[in-house]
C-alpha cells in the first residue's frame, strides 16, 4: 500500500500507541498531527471507554473512537455501531462474580460510566484513568441501561474462563500482564468495529492501516490491509501481522507511519 491509499490508520492503545508509563511522546504527537494534516482519519481502537481515554483523545484527538474492543464506535460524537450484552447475561454474569470467591472485583461500563464493586487503588498505574469510578453493590439489582464491558479482577485466570464457559453469546478476553478479564458480547469485536467505521466513511478495510500488540487485536489486523504489531507484541500477534515495527516504548507506530509518509 502506497501513501495515497492509506485513509484511515487504526490504532491500539495499550501497549502499542501508548508506552509502558501510559504516556505519549511529542515525537508521535506530532506525527498524528502530520496524518491530520495528510487527511488520513485516526481511529483509536480499544478495549478501554472513551472516558477511561480522557487524557489520550485530548493529546492526538482522534477522528473515531472504537470503545471496548469494538463493542461502541463513535464517528465524532455519532454512534454509528452499538453491541451491548443483554440483559440476561448482565444479570446472570453479576449473580456469578458476586457469589464466586475468586472474584476480587468487578467494574461495569455503560456509555457514560465505569462503576466498580470497590474503589480504585491509587497504587495502579492506570489509576488516574479510573478514578471517575462509581463504587456500588453488584449484589443489589439495578438498571444500568445498555452494557458494553463487564470486567473482573481475579488472580486465577481459570475462575472468570469457567463462568464464561457458561455463556455463549458471550466474548471472554485475558488480558497480557494483568489479572484483569473482560465479558462482552460476541458481536463486540475490534474487526467488527473497524468494519463498522470503514462502512460509515465510505472506506474499503484495504484502505487501512491497523496496529496492535494482543491477542484481542489479531482479528483486526487481519482484516486491515496492512495490519502491524508493535515489537512488544505477542508472538501470534507478530505472526498474524504483515509487518513488525519498533517497541512502543521506542514510539513504533510513529516511527512506522512517518517512513510510510515519506
Amino acid at each position: 500500500m502506497i501513501k495515497t491509499q492509506i485513509k484511515l490508520i487504526a490504532v491500539d492503545l495499550d501497549h502499542t500507541l501508548l508506552r509502558l508509563d501510559k504516556s505519549i511522546s511529542e515525537y508521535t504527537k506530532s506525527v498524528f498531527e502530520r496524518v491530520r494534516e495528510e487527511g488520513i482519519l485516526i481511529a483509536f481502537v480499544t478495549a478501554r471507554a472513551r472516558k477511561s481515554s480522557e487524557r489520550f483523545c485530548r493529546q492526538i484527538e482522534p477522528h473515531i473512537f472504537v470503545a471496548n474492543s469494538g463493542a461502541l464506535v463513535r464517528i465524532g460524537d455519532t454512534i454509528v455501531y452499538s453491541a451491548p450484552m443483554s440483559k440476561s447475561d448482565e444479570s446472570g454474569l453479576l449473580k456469578r462474580f458476586t457469589t464466586h470467591p475468586g472474584i476480587e472485583q468487578i467494574g461495569l461500563e455503560t456509555v457514560a460510566d465505569y462503576y466498580s464493586s470497590k474503589s480504585f487503588d491509587p497504587s495502579w498505574g492506570s489509576y488516574e484513568d479510573y478514578a471517575h469510578a462509581i463504587v456500588t453493590d453488584f449484589t443489589v439489582q439495578k438498571d444500568f441501561g445498555d452494557v458494553y464491558k463487564i470486567s473482573v479482577l481475579a488472580k486465577d485466570a481459570n475462575v472468570p474462563k469457567s463462568i464464561a464457559d457458561d455463556f455463549p453469546d458471550i466474548s471472554f478476553v485475558s488480558y497480557r500482564e494483568e489479572n484483569w478479564h473482560t465479558f462482552r458480547t460476541t458481536m463486540a469485536l475490534k474487526e467488527i468495529g473497524l468494519s463498522e467505521v470503514c462502512k460509515a466513511c465510505g472506506i474499503s478495510l484495504e484502505n487501512v492501516v491497523a496496529f496492535g500488540d494482543d491477542l484481542n487485536d489479531i482479528g483486526m489486523l487481519k482484516a486491515a490491509g496492512i495490519g502491524v504489531a508493535v515489537g512488544n507484541a505477542l508472538p501470534e500477534v507478530k505472526a498474524a501481522a504483515d509487518y513488525v515495527c519498533g517497541d512502543c516504548d521506542d514510539d513504533g507506530v510513529a516511527c512506522w507511519i512517518e517512513s510510510m509518509l515519506a
